[in-house]
């Protein structure tokens, strides 16, 4: 089956089961149908120095190391008050739309340009959509290389913008392809990770444990974790039920989803984790906001 699949056209694919969609994201001429064509291995949309050629989004399928791919390439997210006609409201409501579509986000970064407001606000649509996302800075080839550049500039960007913390980063060209097998390889990793599912008895002792270590930012109050069950997958979603709901501020629950995710080896997928005391009405706080 696998290679009658492999033979058949891109639109006849289509139509058969995928196990992961991608979504493209990025401000224009950030290189998104370049990284779609590095992905396809031939031009399926036209590619141009001129921002926003690519005005909708355009589904392909293809077939990487045994997994089917379905890529969602976008038009560029622009802000609100900067769009003059219907035609930029309409890339920017397809673009949220295609984050939502999507297991996995590709935000593409400019080297080059470096973090801008707009991307910031692209990371704030795939957070609100609750997506595993990958930050991919993109040109890396036409930067000038140093030792631990990359480190530095991925600190750079924390800086910036703390929650990109919350993502996997790394560099990449889709020009040259450089490391867009291992762009894709993470992406496969982290869908199966935001599918996994935790016993009960498992989710309990590492609640005990870090209930235990005597770190959680308690300000003086008497917090106490009772038990927790996993309610829900992709992303992996949690129920805690505590003596108080009050005490659990979000800076607690902050704590909680950094060290779950730590502990079963979550990093780079948004948690979901809804708390629930005796003494009053229960409180959602959800991670990646």
């Amino acid at each position: 089956l696998d290679r009658i699949v492999a033979l058949l056209p891109a639109k006849k694919a289509a139509q058969l089961d995928v196990d992961l969609k991608i979504a493209i994201v990025g401000r224009p001429n950030s290189g998104k149908s370049t990284l779609l064509n590095s992905f396809l291995g031939y031009d399926r949309v036209v590619v141009s120095d001129v921002p926003g050629t690519t005005r909708d989004s355009i589904d392909e399928e293809f077939n990487f190391r045994g997994k089917r791919i379905r890529v969602i390439d976008t038009a560029g997210l622009k802000k609100k008050s900067r769009m003059t006609d219907a035609v930029e409201y309409y890339s920017l409501n397809r673009t949220v739309e295609s984050i939502a579509r999507a297991d996995v986000v590709v935000h593409l970064i400019d080297a080059l340009a470096g973090l801008t407001e707009t991307d910031k606000k692209i990371s704030d649509e795939i957070m609100k959509a609750r997506r595993v996302a990958i930050i991919a800075v993109n040109k890396w080839d036409a930067i000038e290389k140093a030792t631990k550049t990359f480190e530095e500039y991925r600190d750079r960007l924390i800086f910036k913008f703390y929650r990109a913390m919350d993502f996997h980063i790394m560099s990449i060209s889709a020009q040259t392809k450089q490391r867009i097998h291992k762009l894709l390889s993470i992406a496969i990793e982290l869908n199966e990770r935001a599918k996994l599912k935790i016993t009960t008895a498992e989710f309990n002792k590492a609640l005990s444990d870090i209930q235990g270590s005597h770190r959680l930012p308690i300000l003086g109050e008497t917090a106490k974790i009772y038990y927790g069950t996993q309610t829900g997958e992709r992303p992996p979603a949690f129920k805690i039920f505590v003596n108080n709901a009050e005490f659990f501020r979000k800076d607690v629950v902050r704590f909680l989803e950094k060290a779950i995710q730590e502990r079963f080896q979550l990093q780079g997928v948004p948690l979901r984790i809804e708390v629930e005391g005796k003494k009053v009405q229960k409180v959602m706080v959800e991670g990646k906001d």
